[in-house]
């Protein structure tokens, strides 16, 4: 390992080096565990990016290339011609990753890079319909039974079969991580039928196991996952993928280098970098001097700038992440009050939200946290509109007539415009007496908190789960990871919609969890953006994708 920058620098080249250094990183792990009784099971399991340092800081081999040389000698092994044609993409983006073992976050930022080397057995499309990846189809056997046909003669990246003995161990690994356990507790089991056929079985009728596959299935080798584990596979992942892991600069970028035996057609853009730029404003100029070629989440008020170059282009597509104010009803403060909680619906001026930070490119949320895409949805509900003497009123039947004291965190660079939304909403909460001192936080230390649930008294955030009203409303289960809410008759009801398949029996369960959020309300819903991308005009092939993940394998570059 080199240092960069003041960074830790993990430089993996292809071919036997990539084995070679993961052998080294288990080795390692197992001694570590070896001279250190105090570890436990939890601290594994905790996303730390300088766990991951300390666990690779001292894996070096001399004779190994690095640098510029480990890329030489990949380019050289590649059979695909002059290295000096090989195509580049950077891709700028705000979120740096903290491991890309796929199974370890939901967040769609990390997601984006693990999934171009770690792939799923189906996957949500561009739409949010289904569609095959290493399972080339599927049949609903019986009401609990559903059997996967897998791709014949794939290998992962490091020699290992791809079959339904991999398959059914990945499946395992999705069910046993603490980020997928939610998302598929409809899965009860998996089991190997023959080398290429998988059987999924599920406790009850239910009509969520699909929507658990298309967001979890990642697939892992087998033998190398179990002897290096969930940490060192973040730092050197292995797959079945377009892509392969060249290069990770923890903080700074990931470089991903074509897999030219990709079972399902190599991709035409050679090498991928996804790069961390935090400002949107060094985003915006790295774009615009053709340091990157693909800008994620562009700023909303780019659009027309952006627009306005001949050499750039705007890609975009209505959004679904949904965007609210979450109020910690666990925490010893006001917010445990479901009045308080009430009041603030009536202190946020959503619509001045919109025209301001916006710029005029969102949608106010229907007083629930849905969409029209989502099941569940429903369309009766109105948007909540602003009144802050209905909130100053019901924050004195509370017993806070003059308002109250709390803490508001935040990220910068998570989401679109996210510290300037959070800096309008801090406003109006003064206005009805709430005085909130503002904590920002960066992406990856919000996303910690987030999951040890110390986002309290409240906090701004985005969600962007699956089209279905189960996997929005799960999140204030008791048991959920992110929950800063708990009610036992939740719970019941998201257990009795998991297990029933029929469409109305289950809208007639989240129209009662909606009807229990009016007087107990666990956040505030606010609105939903476009999804707009920056992109050199060189670029085609790009669908934005409903999900925001952003599939590589398609995109061409004009020279």
């Amino acid at each position: 390992m080199t240092h960069m920058n003041g960074q830790d620098t993990i430089r993996i080249g292809t071919g036997p080096w990539l084995r070679l250094l993961a052998a080294l990183a288990a080795l390692l792990l197992l001694t570590a565990a070896c001279s250190s009784s105090d570890t436990t099971a939890e601290d594994a399991e905790v996303d730390d990016t300088d766990a991951v340092a300390e666990a690779t800081a001292d894996v070096e081999d001399e004779e190994a290339p690095t640098g510029d040389d480990a890329t030489e000698d990949a380019a050289e092994t590649d059979d695909s011609g002059d290295s000096a044609d090989d195509e580049e993409l950077v891709i700028g983006m705000g979120f740096s990753p903290r491991s890309l073992w796929a199974n370890s976050s939901t967040a769609q930022q990390e997601v984006n890079i693990s999934e171009q080397i770690t792939e799923k057995l189906i996957e949500f499309g561009p739409n949010a319909e289904f569609e095959p990846r290493l399972a080339s189809s599927w049949e609903q056997v019986d009401d609990t039974t559903l059997e996967l046909v897998l791709e014949e003669g794939v290998t992962f990246t490091n020699g290992e079969a791809f079959n339904a003995e991999s398959a059914v161990y990945s499946l395992e690994v999705m069910l046993n991580s603490a980020a997928y356990g939610t998302f598929t507790s409809a899965i009860a089991s998996a089991e190997a039928v023959d080398e290429y056929t998988v059987r999924i079985t599920t406790a009850s009728p239910t009509g969520l196991h699909m929507a658990a596959l298309a967001v979890g299935s990642f697939q892992y080798p087998m033998a190398h996952f179990e002897e290096v584990g969930e940490e060192a596979f973040g730092t050197a992942p292995i797959g079945t993928g377009p892509y392969i892991l060249d290069e990770l600069v923890l903080g700074e970028e990931v470089r991903l280098v074509a897999n030219q035996d990709y079972w399902n057609g190599a991709p035409d853009i050679e090498r991928v970098i996804f790069r961390t730029i935090p400002e949107p404003s060094s985003q915006l100029a790295a774009l615009e001097t053709g340091e990157i070629g693909l800008l994620l989440d562009m700023p909303l008020d780019a659009a027309d700038r952006i627009e306005s170059s001949p050499d750039l282009q705007v890609i975009g597509r209505p959004g679904s992440r949904m965007y609210s104010l979450t109020m910690s009803a666990i925490s010893d403060s006001p917010m445990a009050e479901p009045a308080v909680r009430a009041a603030i619906k009536y202190a946020l001026d959503v619509e001045a939200i919109i025209a301001g930070p916006l710029q005029g490119r969102g949608v106010q949320l229907q007083d629930q946290m849905l969409t029209e895409a989502y099941f569940g949805f429903d369309p009766a509900r109105e948007a909540v509109e602003y009144d802050p003497d209905r909130a100053i009123e019901l924050l004195a039947e509370a017993g806070y007539p003059d308002g109250f004291d709390a803490v508001f965190k935040y990220p910068s660079g998570r989401y679109v415009k996210d510290a300037e939304v959070s800096q309008v909403i801090a406003a109006q909460l003064a206005e009805v007496g709430i005085n909130v001192t503002q904590e920002v936080l960066e992406p990856g230390t919000f996303l910690d908190q987030l999951s040890n649930l110390e986002l309290n008294d409240m906090y701004f955030g985005g969600t962007l789960p699956p089209a279905d009203a189960h996997y929005v409303y799960f999140q204030y289960e008791c048991e959920w990871r992110y929950a800063y809410y708990c009610r036992d008759d939740i719970d019941e009801l998201l257990v009795e919609g998991t297990s029933t398949a029929d469409a109305e029996e289950r809208m007639a369960i989240y129209d009662e969890m909606r009807a229990i959020f009016d007087e107990d309300p666990p956040a505030v819903p606010l609105y939903v953006t476009e999804d707009l991308y920056g992109a050199t005009a060189a670029l085609s092939g790009f669908t934005p994708w409903a999900s925001q993940f952003v599939d590589v394998r398609s995109f061409v570059l004009d020279s």
